[in-house]
């Protein structure tokens, strides 16, 4: 049998590039703590082409810190920063 993860079913049933289905499939992942999915599932859509919103990119900082990956988090946070042009982003967590 043949496993995949949850972030690969997500990226199947949605098929299409859309922000509002990546963020919630990114929140529910974290909401379960599944956060290792919810990068996985990030950067498998990164790859496809998507470029995640800072709402996005904000549910998965929030997901990283909670489940104590501050460090994965300000990386990231970084990274988000450099994609938009901007030092001063700042996210609700």
């Amino acid at each position: 049998m043949i496993r995949t993860s949850p972030a690969a079913s997500v990226i199947s049933m949605t098929g299409q590039r859309d922000a509002a289905n990546a963020t919630f499939a990114t929140k529910g992942l974290c909401m379960e703590d599944k956060i290792n999915d919810a990068v996985m599932l990030f950067n498998k859509i990164t790859e496809m082409g998507f470029q995640p919103t800072t709402w996005t990119c904000g549910t998965l900082i929030k997901g990283l810190c909670t489940s104590g990956k501050a460090e994965m988090a300000l990386c990231l946070h970084k990274e988000v920063g450099k994609r938009h042009g901007r030092s001063d982003l700042r996210f609700k967590i």
